[in-house]
Protein backbone atom coordinates (compact mmCIF):
# COMPACT_ATOMS: atom_id res chain seq x y z
CA UNK A 1 0.00 0.00 0.00
CA UNK A 2 2.78 2.76 1.01
CA UNK A 3 4.71 1.93 -2.27
CA UNK A 4 1.41 2.60 -4.46
CA UNK A 5 0.98 6.06 -2.63
CA UNK A 6 4.32 6.53 -2.96
CA UNK A 7 4.62 6.27 -6.85
CA UNK A 8 1.13 7.71 -7.14
CA UNK A 9 2.86 10.92 -5.36
CA UNK A 10 6.02 10.56 -7.54
CA UNK A 11 3.84 10.39 -10.57
CA UNK A 12 1.83 13.31 -9.30
CA UNK A 13 4.84 15.33 -9.10
CA UNK A 14 6.40 14.41 -12.35
CA UNK A 15 3.17 15.58 -13.90
CA UNK A 16 3.00 18.98 -12.13
CA UNK A 17 6.48 19.46 -13.29
CA UNK A 18 5.88 18.78 -16.71
CA UNK A 19 2.78 20.89 -16.42
CA UNK A 20 4.84 23.75 -14.95
CA UNK A 21 7.37 23.98 -17.60
CA UNK A 22 3.73 24.56 -20.60
CA UNK A 23 2.44 27.35 -18.60
CA UNK A 24 5.23 29.98 -17.55
CA UNK A 25 4.48 31.43 -14.34
CA UNK A 26 2.34 35.29 -13.38
CA UNK A 27 4.60 38.15 -13.83
CA UNK A 28 4.60 40.77 -10.96
CA UNK A 29 2.13 43.70 -11.91
CA UNK A 30 3.43 47.58 -10.70
CA UNK A 31 1.15 50.27 -10.96
CA UNK A 32 1.26 53.95 -10.09
CA UNK A 33 -2.21 54.53 -8.04
CA UNK A 34 -1.80 58.45 -7.05
CA UNK A 35 0.42 61.12 -7.09
CA UNK A 36 0.44 63.78 -4.17
CA UNK A 37 2.71 67.55 -4.48
CA UNK A 38 4.13 68.98 -0.67
CA UNK A 39 3.75 72.26 -0.79
CA UNK A 40 6.05 74.35 1.46
CA UNK A 41 4.28 77.32 3.69
CA UNK A 42 4.98 80.18 1.15
CA UNK A 43 3.00 77.49 -1.39
CA UNK A 44 6.00 75.98 -3.61
CA UNK A 45 6.55 72.92 -4.77
CA UNK A 46 8.85 70.74 -2.34
CA UNK A 47 7.87 67.05 -3.50
CA UNK A 48 5.68 65.08 -5.23
CA UNK A 49 5.38 61.65 -4.03
CA UNK A 50 4.38 58.64 -6.14
CA UNK A 51 1.95 55.75 -4.75
CA UNK A 52 3.00 52.59 -6.34
CA UNK A 53 1.88 49.10 -5.93
CA UNK A 54 3.32 45.78 -6.80
CA UNK A 55 1.16 42.48 -7.20
CA UNK A 56 3.01 39.11 -7.17
CA UNK A 57 1.78 35.45 -7.76
CA UNK A 58 0.24 34.50 -4.26
CA UNK A 59 1.00 37.24 -2.62
CA UNK A 60 -0.42 40.81 -0.80
CA UNK A 61 -0.35 43.52 -2.84
CA UNK A 62 2.20 45.87 -1.36
CA UNK A 63 2.88 49.58 -1.50
CA UNK A 64 5.63 51.50 -1.61
CA UNK A 65 6.43 55.56 -2.17
CA UNK A 66 8.70 57.18 -4.58
CA UNK A 67 10.08 60.76 -3.37
CA UNK A 68 10.93 63.30 -5.70
CA UNK A 69 12.33 66.56 -4.82
CA UNK A 70 12.58 70.06 -6.93
CA UNK A 71 15.96 70.80 -5.51
CA UNK A 72 17.36 67.22 -6.16
CA UNK A 73 18.14 65.73 -10.08
CA UNK A 74 15.35 63.38 -11.66
CA UNK A 75 15.92 59.93 -10.20
CA UNK A 76 15.66 57.30 -12.56
CA UNK A 77 14.77 54.21 -10.55
CA UNK A 78 12.91 50.91 -11.83
CA UNK A 79 10.13 49.66 -9.97
CA UNK A 80 12.32 46.88 -9.42
CA UNK A 81 14.76 48.87 -7.45
CA UNK A 82 12.20 50.43 -5.65
CA UNK A 83 11.02 47.47 -3.60
CA UNK A 84 14.32 46.02 -3.39
CA UNK A 85 14.51 45.39 0.67
CA UNK A 86 16.62 47.23 2.85
CA UNK A 87 16.57 48.00 6.43
CA UNK A 88 15.34 51.31 7.55
CA UNK A 89 17.80 53.17 9.70
CA UNK A 90 15.64 53.32 12.36
CA UNK A 91 14.14 50.45 14.70
CA UNK A 92 11.23 52.94 15.35
CA UNK A 93 10.19 56.35 14.49
CA UNK A 94 7.98 59.03 16.70
CA UNK A 95 5.70 62.19 16.59
CA UNK A 96 5.57 63.32 19.96
CA UNK A 97 6.00 60.05 21.26
CA UNK A 98 3.07 58.29 19.35
CA UNK A 99 4.71 55.07 17.29
CA UNK A 100 4.57 56.02 13.53
CA UNK A 101 6.54 53.36 12.67
CA UNK A 102 3.85 51.52 10.28
CA UNK A 103 2.59 54.59 9.17
CA UNK A 104 6.21 55.75 7.11
CA UNK A 105 6.73 52.21 6.28
CA UNK A 106 5.92 52.84 2.49
CA UNK A 107 8.66 55.54 2.21
CA UNK A 108 11.23 53.26 3.23
CA UNK A 109 12.04 52.55 -0.27
CA UNK A 110 15.33 51.79 -1.42
CA UNK A 111 16.83 55.38 -2.39
CA UNK A 112 14.39 57.65 -0.60
CA UNK A 113 15.39 60.53 0.75
CA UNK A 114 13.42 61.27 4.11
CA UNK A 115 13.17 64.84 4.52
CA UNK A 116 11.23 66.35 7.97
CA UNK A 117 8.78 67.71 5.44
CA UNK A 118 7.45 64.53 4.51
CA UNK A 119 7.26 64.11 7.83
CA UNK A 120 5.71 66.92 7.96
CA UNK A 121 3.24 65.98 5.38
CA UNK A 122 2.15 62.60 7.87
CA UNK A 123 1.61 64.60 10.82
CA UNK A 124 2.52 67.83 12.51
CA UNK A 125 4.83 67.52 15.59
CA UNK A 126 8.03 67.06 16.94
CA UNK A 127 9.56 63.39 14.94
CA UNK A 128 12.06 61.09 16.53
CA UNK A 129 13.98 58.03 16.13
CA UNK A 130 15.28 55.01 17.80
CA UNK A 131 18.47 54.51 16.16
CA UNK A 132 19.37 51.29 15.01
CA UNK A 133 23.35 51.68 15.22
CA UNK A 134 23.19 53.45 18.77
CA UNK A 135 19.97 52.23 20.20
CA UNK A 136 19.25 55.24 21.12
CA UNK A 137 15.95 57.77 20.46
CA UNK A 138 17.65 61.07 18.48
CA UNK A 139 15.72 64.11 16.84
CA UNK A 140 15.43 63.22 13.25
CA UNK A 141 17.82 65.12 11.44
CA UNK A 142 17.26 68.63 9.13
CA UNK A 143 19.42 66.92 6.21
CA UNK A 144 17.08 63.80 6.26
CA UNK A 145 18.16 60.66 6.04
CA UNK A 146 18.75 58.52 2.54
CA UNK A 147 17.65 54.95 2.93
CA UNK A 148 19.48 51.87 1.17
CA UNK A 149 22.32 52.84 -0.64
CA UNK A 150 22.65 54.48 -3.66
CA UNK A 151 26.03 55.52 -5.29
CA UNK A 152 26.84 59.36 -5.88
CA UNK A 153 24.75 60.25 -2.63
CA UNK A 154 25.81 59.94 1.18
CA UNK A 155 23.81 58.78 3.86
CA UNK A 156 23.14 60.53 6.69
CA UNK A 157 24.39 58.17 10.21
Amino acid sequence: MFATVRCGFRLWMWIRTQLRTLCPPKAVEYSCFATNHIHSDTGSLVASLQYISRKRPHHSPDTCVCIQYNDEPTRETSYEELFRCVPPPWLGIYCDGIDMTSTVFPFVSNGNHIRPCILESISKGKWTYLSAVTFEEEDFPSEGILIGHVQGRPTVS
